[in-house]
C-alpha cells in the first residue's frame, strides 16, 4: 500500500519490516565488506579523514593518500600546526581541494576550542568548518557509535529504491523521508555497522547501473526490484553541460627551472601554483593565431622593464648577440611541430611554440589548456615575487600545482 509523506510516494515498511532489513543488512556487511584501512579503527581523526577524503573520490585512489596523509599529520594537532600550503601539498592529486583547507581550518578549531579533541557531541562537530550532514553522521556514528545518519549517494540510491521514492532524489522532500528511514535503521543495530553497511552496499550491490539484485541482503522488501523500476529510481535531475573555458598557458623556462604563477587566495584551485595562464570563455579552442597574441599579452604583462638594460619594449627585436650558449637557437623552434620541451634564446624573431594541449574536467567546468613555450623571448627580464616563481625540482615539491599542470611538469623534471 502506498501513502505520501512530505508529498514523496514511498511503499510504507511495517516496523518489524525495518528491523528485520536492518539485523539482514549488517549480517551481510559482516561477511562481505571489503578490508579498508580505515575500517580497522574507530579513531574519530582517522574517520574524519578517510570520510573527507572519500567525498567525491575512488577508493583505491584514497587509499595512499589516506596513509601518506597519516604519516604526515598523524593527530589532529599536528594537521593544526601545520602550513595550510602544506597540507594542500599533501591532498595534490585528490582534487577538490576546499576539503583540505577546510580540514586545516577546523582543525585549528579544534586544537583552540576543544583541547585537541574531537567533540562528539554532534551539534558541536557541525560547527566546526567544512563539516556538513553527512560528514557529522559517518565521524558520529562510525567513530562514535552514535544513532547519527550520514545520507550521501550511496545511501541516496539504497533507500530511494528501496522505499521506491520517485520524487527527484537529492529533493529536500526525498533527502527528509529517506534520512528518516535511516534513523530508525540506526536505531535496530550497532549505527557504525549500520553505517557501513548502507555505504558498502550501494558501493558493491547497488550500484548507479545494473545494480545486482540477487546479492542484495534486503532484495525482498525492495520495492524498487519489486516493481522492476531499479533502473529507473533514484530520479535525479538532468546535470547542466559543464562550462568549457579555453586556457592559454606559457611554458617559461630558465635554465632547470619553470616560471610559476599562484593563483588568487580564493575561488578555484584557490592558492595553487600552476604555469601562467589566461582563462577564456571560448567554446572552440583557438587559431594559432589568437592564441599567440593571448600568449603575448599575458607574457608582456610579467615583464618588468625596469630591468631592461636596452631600452626595448616587448615585442621588439632583441639583441642575438645577448644570447645565452646554454640554450637552444630559437630558429630550431619556429615553425615547428615537434612537442618537445627545450630551452630557447632570445633571438631576433618573437614567437610561441606548441608544445601540449590538455583538455581536465572539473565537476561544472571542463578546461582545454593550449600550453605556449616563448621563442626569442627576454624571460630573464620576468621578475619573481607578486606570485611569480622560477621553481625547480626542490622548490616544486613544496608548491601545490593542480593535476593539469603537475604530469607536464613531472615529465619535464623527470
Amino acid at each position: 500500500m502506498c501513502e505520501t509523506q512530505d508529498t514523496v510516494t514511498t511503499h510504507v515498511k511495517t516496523q518489524n519490516a525495518v528491523a528485520e532489513s536492518a539485523r539482514q543488512l549488517v549480517d551481510w556487511y559482516l561477511q562481505n565488506q571489503r578490508k579498508l584501512p580505515w575500517r580497522e579503527t574507530s579513531n574519530p581523526y582517522q574517520v574524519w579523514i578517510s570520510e573527507t577524503m572519500l567525498q567525491q573520490t575512488r577508493v583505491e585512489t584514497v587509499i595512499p593518500y589516506y596513509y601518506a596523509f597519516l604519516e604526515r599529520f598523524p593527530t589532529i594537532l599536528d594537521l593544526a600546526a601545520a602550513q595550510e600550503s602544506e597540507v594542500v601539498k599533501m591532498w595534490q592529486g585528490l582534487g577538490y581541494y576546499s576539503r583540505a583547507r577546510n580540514l586545516h581550518r577546523a582543525a585549528i578549531q579544534v586544537a583552540e576550542n576543544y583541547d585537541g579533541l574531537i567533540p562528539e557531541d554532534a551539534q558541536k562537530f557541525r560547527g566546526l568548518s567544512g563539516v556538513g550532514p553527512y560528514t557529522a553522521g559517518a565521524v558520529m556514528s562510525i567513530a562514535f557509535n552514535q544513532p547519527v545518519p550520514a545520507v550521501d549517494g550511496n545511501v541516496l540510491r539504497v533507500m530511494a529504491r528501496f522505499l521506491g521514492v520517485r520524487e527527484e532524489v537529492r529533493s529536500r522532500q526525498a533527502v527528509t523521508v529517506i534520512t528518516s528511514t535511516v534513523e530508525q535503521w540506526l536505531q535496530q543495530e550497532p549505527p557504525r555497522l549500520m553505517t557501513q553497511g548502507l555505504m558498502e552496499l550501494g558501493a558493491l550491490v547497488c550500484t548507479p547501473r545494473n545494480p545486482d539484485c540477487g546479492k542484495c541482503p534486503i532484495q525482498t522488501r525492495c520495492t524498487a526490484r519489486e516493481l522492476g523500476l531499479t533502473q529507473d529510481i533514484p530520479v535525479r535531475k538532468k546535470k547542466p553541460d559543464r562550462k568549457v573555458v579555453q586556457v592559454i598557458a606559457l611554458w617559461c623556462q630558465q635554465d632547470e627551472k619553470v616560471l610559476l604563477q599562484q593563483r588568487p587566495a580564493t575561488g578555484l584551485l584557490a592558492g595553487m601554483w600552476q604555469l601562467p595562464a589566461k582563462e577564456l570563455p571560448a567554446s572552440a579552442p583557438l587559431g594559432a593565431g589568437a592564441a599567440h597574441r593571448e600568449a603575448k599579452i599575458l607574457l608582456e604583462g610579467m615583464l618588468d622593464t625596469s630591468l631592461y638594460d636596452d631600452n626595448k619594449v616587448a615585442g621588439d627585436k632583441v639583441d642575438t648577440n645577448k644570447v645565452d650558449t646554454n640554450t637552444v637557437r630559437a630558429e630550431n623552434y619556429v615553425g615547428s611541430q615537434h612537442k618537445s620541451i627545450g630551452k630557447v634564446a632570445e633571438g631576433p624573431v618573437r614567437d610561441f611554440h606548441e608544445i601540449a594541449q590538455v583538455k581536465h574536467i572539473f565537476t561544472h567546468i571542463e578546461w582545454h589548456v593550449q600550453v605556449l613555450q616563448p621563442v626569442g623571448w627576454p624571460l630573464h627580464r620576468i621578475a619573481e615575487g607578486r606570485g611569480l616563481v622560477f621553481a625547480g625540482e626542490d622548490k616544486l615539491s613544496e608548491l601545490a600545482v593542480p593535476r593539469v599542470y603537475d604530469k607536464l611538469l613531472t615529465s619535464f623534471f623527470g
